[in-house]
């Protein structure tokens, strides 16, 4: 029986402002028009087991398109981060075979486990930040209703934007300079991959490129680069074991980083790792990821230009919350008895705005060799299940797209994973269902399942 260590996948978000002054000069003729702004790209690509994760898993990596080309250069890298996959627990020590008892009556449903939860609000200029930022609240869903209250708050981390550099000396009136052409818009779009030649168990297609006729819909002649994250494929099943310990939980520690080799202009580090000791906080011994959230450098001053008028001051840029992970799980069985349709686990989330969420959802069925009625389980057959994710509170299982399938092995644990995405379009709570179906009537069983919900804001 495998043991499933949690993740939080944190993602890096990277600022730039630049701020450029220019000092007095005689009276000289125009300044030909402004280059237009370079893109912002993002690349995803598989990391092989290694330094950076131990069992593999997704390289993300982001920059500005210097060239233009609309394709990520490796000397065009500016951040990198890993979404690695997790690391299996040790097998127990088989135990001594015991008589076969009796067949019991089922228990019953074990409660739910706690979820957590996370909560970003945005500040007006004050004591905390004078420039204004955006407060960071975690903690766990104690009550169980789906919203993080203040007595349930465990962690508050604030991000502060930065301050607006000096004005430039201002120059002798002349005539204003052509506006530049506005750059164009890389955009993204995530969609389901059946299992193939890209996946060979199936999983997500994310497609990326620039708006060329600033529709802002990704068309098939602007996409330029595509990445597959694929569903690993199930591992062999080892001999059953004693019951393993529980694991740990995992914690994330946010704090200030100062100017230096991670933040040229200082930050944020942000430290993710189990909680070996149990006692709640992240020691500095327990974390296994770090990432920075890096404060924009300063931009070079420009050349001296023919002076012009005064421009009106620009608005502020907004500032940029970032992505909010939540994961809930749950042991304990749940029999199927026939053609059935139930909820496994069921998490929620809050958003702060619209946006594009990632739902994962995993969990552990077996044949059920100990069935009252001989003829439907896997003495005589064997039961197929299919596993999904939706958002629909009646469980309705058609509403369930891209369900994974299985055909279950007699007397053996099979693991099933299934992932899909949904577009949210307004800020508030939203309820997350993975589902299984039963179809041809042999009885079954889960034991584990867990599923994890990842929210990029647009």
């Amino acid at each position: 029986m495998k043991t499933t260590t949690r993740f939080v996948l944190p993602l890096t978000i990277l600022a730039t402002s630049i701020i450029s002054t220019g000092c007095a000069g005689a009276d000289g003729q125009d300044g030909v028009a402004g280059a237009d702004g370079t893109n912002y790209l993002v690349a995803i690509s598989a990391e092989a087991a290694g330094e950076n994760c131990s069992q593999g898993g997704q390289r993300i990596d982001s920059g500005a398109d210097a060239d233009g080309s609309g394709v990520l250069d490796e000397s065009e890298i500016a951040s990198s981060s890993y979404i690695c996959n997790g690391v299996d627990g040790e097998q127990g020590e088989a135990g001594e075979q015991g008589e076969d008892g009796a067949q019991g009556d089922s228990g019953a449903d074990g409660l739910d486990g706690t979820s957590a939860l996370a909560r970003t609000s945005t500040l007006d200029p004050g004591a905390a930040c004078m420039t204004g930022g955006v407060q960071i609240d975690v903690g766990i869903d104690e009550d169980g209703d789906g919203s993080l209250s203040a007595s349930e708050i465990s962690d508050t981390q604030i991000l502060c934007n930065g301050t607006d550099g000096a004005d430039g000396q201002d120059g002798a009136d002349g005539a204003d300079g052509a506006d530049g052409q506005d750059g164009l818009t890389t955009l993204t779009d995530f969609a389901q991959e059946m299992e193939g030649a890209n996946c060979a168990d199936g999983g997500m297609r994310i497609d990326s490129g620039l708006d060329a006729d600033r529709s802002g819909t990704l068309e098939a002649g602007e996409i330029s680069n595509t990445n597959y994250i694929c569903n690993g494929s199930d591992g062999a099943d080892g001999s059953d074991g004693i019951n393993g310990l529980d694991g740990n939980a995992y914690l994330t520690d946010i704090s200030v980083e100062s100017a230096g080799g991670n933040c040229a202009a200082g930050g944020h580090k942000i430290d993710i790792g189990p909680d070996l000791n149990d006692n709640g906080s992240l020691d500095a011994g327990e974390a296994t990821s770090t990432s920075y959230v890096c404060n924009g450098a300063d931009g070079q001053d420009g050349a001296d230009g023919a002076d012009g008028a005064d421009g009106a001051d620009g608005a502020d840029g907004a500032s940029s919350a970032g992505a909010t992970a939540v994961h809930g799980s749950t042991n304990g069985v749940i029999y199927f008895s026939g053609n059935e349709t139930k909820t496994l686990q069921s998490v929620q989330i809050t958003t702060a705005g619209a946006g594009t969420l990632i739902a994962v959802g995993k969990a552990d069925f077996y044949c059920n060799t100990g069935s009252s009625n001989t003829s439907n389980d896997c003495n005589s057959g064997t039961a197929d299940v299919y596993l999904g994710i939706d958002n629909d509170e009646s469980g309705n299982v058609s509403g369930l797209s891209g369900m994974t399938y299985a055909w279950l092995s007699k007397d053996a644990t099979n693991v099933l994973t299934t992932t899909r995405s949904f577009t949210v379009s307004s800020a508030g709570t939203h309820t997350y269902y993975l589902r299984a179906d039963n179809d041809n009537g042999g009885e079954m069983g889960t034991w584990r399942r867990n599923l994890s919900l990842i929210f990029l804001p647009d």
